[in-house]
């Protein structure tokens, strides 16, 4: 498979994540202003806590994140490092968007990239 294919079909399978926002801040203990991302599906076991803003890129246990919610004005945007190849995203939170599992895209994020 081509890298063109391979990117097209990491940008469909992560819009998939966008279908159903829903709203952050009655979902999960994160406070307003924060990113935050957790270990567990259902928003259990927090892993990172974060109030960056464009142009960061905020690092994560790797492979661990499995839920999030975004109570910044700003887009998060969770990446996979790979070797020799460029990151991929494999999760995208919009401002006052929760994700409360990641599905077949969780434990891959090793950092966020904040638009």
């Amino acid at each position: 498979m081509r890298l063109g294919h391979v990117l097209v079909a990491s940008a469909v399978a992560v819009a998939g994540l966008l279908a159903v926002p829903t709203p952050a801040l009655a979902d999960a203990p994160c406070d307003g202003g924060f990113f935050c991302a957790y270990d567990n599906p259902g928003f259990q076991g927090e892993l990172m806590r974060s109030n960056e803003g464009p142009g960061a890129k905020v690092n994560v246990a790797d492979d661990r994140t499995e839920s999030g919610v975004n109570n910044t004005p700003y887009v998060w945007v969770a990446m996979n490092r790979r070797f020799l190849l460029p990151d991929v995203p494999v999760g995208i939170w919009l401002p006052g968007q929760s994700i409360p599992g990641m599905g077949s895209f969780g434990n891959k994020a090793d950092h966020f990239d904040v638009n």
